[in-house]
């Protein structure tokens, strides 16, 4: 692979919008998910709960500090959630023995949990 190739598929992966886990919160829709990515440049969850944390949300027409702090407690909760579901796991011993859970596992936990939000 390229120099060339590696730099564009670095900015692909630095610009990727992530749709499915903004719009997991309850009150963002597609439109509103948005309007969050063009005004603020929010791509992600993390990105959501860092606006959310700092004050951003507030900036933009139409969202309140009510809304922005229900959306911050909203995703601190999924976070505990997914804690608790990794512990039951945990000691439950699915397989999973005394290993730390890797980043790929939590994520597909976090986004079959989104897609259950979404039904």
């Amino acid at each position: 692979m390229s120099k060339r190739e590696k730099n564009t598929k670095k900015k692909k992966e630095n610009n990727q919008f992530d749709l499915l886990g903004l719009t997991s919160v309850s009150g963002i829709n597609i439109k509103r998910a948005a309007e969050l990515h063009v005004k603020l440049g929010i791509s992600s969850l993390n990105e959501l709960y860092k606006a959310c944390k700092d004050g951003r949300l507030v900036d933009v027409k139409g969202w309140g500090a009510h809304t922005q702090q229900r959306i911050k407690s909203e995703i601190e909760l999924n976070v505990l959630w997914v804690h608790t579901q990794c512990s039951k796991i945990k000691k439950e011993g699915d397989g999973v023995g005394g290993e730390r859970f890797d980043r790929e596992f939590l994520l597909a936990i976090v986004n079959e949990q989104a897609k259950e939000n979404l039904k």
